[in-house]
Formats: structure tokens, sequence, C-alpha cells
């Protein structure tokens, strides 16, 4: 019987359209063998959907991020009991910044807000660079995520899953209005992905059994630095002397922990994305993952005993 995936596709997000389309999902499954992959959008996950799963995908982007913000109390119990039961919680990039127990979210304002002020009009051309490139990323995903936003920045808390006891704090080059510009930007308009280095624990582990203290290189696009650990949090990897994010040296990129029966597994870095993938951030075939073991061990590793089918 496969192993069955939900990846998360919300209908809202443009980014999420590029990315989990049927191509993805094909493409997906020849890179993990005996997986089953399926999207499922939010209203999907309110509905029960993850029953029938052993583990639900979120691939990052804001409607990973905000999803919870967005969909209330119900949808967050919904996908904290399918855990609790047994089944899987994968987090990459905003995925994981929707499972920690904290987002400092008003330090993380006040860094982006000190980029806009340090050079408006550079930030004003990265904008204007993605509006180009799709207008409905800002009239639709954008508008959709404001009002949620502007809430949570108010109260100083995003809403999450509260899935692993962790922080999750964001790069400080989305506070340099050049780097978005010129480099971050890039990865929609031109598919071309950030990179980051890191360093598998030696900590022996069933996720990295025979890579401990392995260096890898992967994808990224800004996701979470993972700190202030709670004690049943394992770290399974470290960023190691990144250029990209010089500040997260030897602070954790990829953590696991248990909630209840399921298991939880966040990652910083986009360890199953390739380094030049489509523009959109989208995948086709032939193209390969930027960690390929790592891909397999995470997204085709769990068994949900519990799933309904």
């Amino acid at each position: 019987m496969p192993v069955r995936v939900a990846v998360q596709r919300a209908t809202w997000d443009v980014m999420h359209h590029r990315l989990v389309t049927p191509e993805f999902v094909t493409w997906l499954e020849r890179q993990c063998p005996g997986t089953r992959v399926e999207p499922v959008s939010d209203e999907d996950i309110l509905n029960r959907a993850l029953d029938w799963f052993d583990a639900v995908f979120f691939p990052g982007s804001i409607g990973s991020v905000m999803c919870v913000e967005k969909y209330g109390e119900s949808y967050r119990a919904t996908v904290r009991d399918f855990v609790r039961r047994g089944g899987c919680y994968i987090g990459v990039c905003g995925g994981a910044y929707a499972a920690v127990r904290n987002v400092p979210l008003r330090q993380m304002t006040r860094l982006a807000a000190a980029g806009a002020l340090k050079n408006p009009g550079l930030l004003r051309r990265a904008i204007a660079d993605l509006s180009d490139f799709d207008r409905s990323i800002g009239r639709k995903t954008g508008r959709a995520a404001s009002t949620k936003m502007a809430g949570a920045v108010g109260r100083g808390r995003l809403k999450t899953f509260d899935l692993m006891d962790a922080t999750a704090s964001a790069p400080l080059f989305f506070g340099d209005p050049y780097f978005i510009k010129n480099r971050w930007s890039k990865m929609v308009t031109d598919g071309t992905m950030l990179k980051v280095r890191a360093r598998v624990s030696d900590t022996a582990h069933p996720v990295t059994e025979g890579h401990a203290g392995e260096v890898f290189s992967s994808s990224y696009s800004g996701g979470p630095i993972l700190e202030t650990l709670g004690h049943a949090v394992v770290p399974l990897a470290v960023y190691d002397l990144c250029d990209t994010i010089p500040e997260a040296d030897g602070k954790v990129a990829v953590a696991y922990a248990r909630h209840g029966d399921g298991i939880v597994i966040l990652s910083g870095p986009d360890f199953f994305l390739p380094f030049d993938a489509e523009p959109g951030i989208g995948v086709k075939e032939g193209m390969e993952p930027s960690v390929p073991w790592l891909r397999e061990r995470i997204i085709a590793g769990h068994v949900n005993c519990r799933r309904a089918g």
C-alpha cells in the first residue's frame, strides 16, 4: 500500500497554483517511489480530508504561512488532531513558520519596515517586477493576505498550529531592499533559487541515518531559522557557513518532534525543490531536487496506521 501524501494547495495563493500542479504531483511521486501524492485545498482539510492520508505536506509561500490565521481555530484543531492520531506534518519554508509555537512577528515587521524606509524606490521596483510577471500575485494573493496579516501584526503574534516547541526567525535579508530586488524576487520571475549550506547533526536519527555530519547544499527561499527549541525537539541539520544567511550559522535548519502519536518535521531549506526551477517556482519532468536523499526520507518515510483507508 503506498504512502499517501496530501499537499496543501491554497486556492487564494497564486504561488501554490504555480507549484502544486498535476506535473508537480507526478514529479514528486516519481522522485519518492512508493508514494501517492494528492493536492488538497484548505477547504478539503477543514472537511477532514486528511483522515485518508499518512502525511500532509505544507510546501511554503504565504498560503502556508497564513493558513491558520486565515481559516481559524477549527482548521488548526483539524490538523493538530490529524498529527496527534498518527499523521505526519511536513512543513517547509512557509509551512515551517506555520507549525512552530512562536513567530516573532513584530520583530519581522520592524525588519521589513526598516528596509522599506532605507530604499523605498528599490523595493517598489521589486514589487513591480513581481507584478509584471503575474499581476494576480498582488491582486489576488496580496489582497487576500493583507487584512489577516494586519491583524496578526497588531496582535504581535501569528496564529500557528503549535506543533513544535520552537521559535521561527526570518532571515535578515528581508530588511535589505537590494537583496529583495536583485536576488529574492528572481526566484519568482526567473526560477533561480537561493542556496544555503547545512550540516547534518551528529546525533543518530532514522531520518538522517547514514548521513551524520554530512554537509549538503539546498534550494532556499526565505524559510525560518529555528531557535529556542524545546527539550523534546531533535535538530536534524544546522545551517553551515551560508553566504545567503550568515546570521544563521550553527542554528537549526531542519528539526523533528513528536506530537501525540504523530511526527512533525520542519525545514527552512527547500530541500525538495531544484536549484533552477521554472519561473514562478514550478517544476517539470527531468528536474532534480536539491537534496534527493532528504526529500525521499522525509516525504515518503511515514505510514499512519490509523488512517481511514
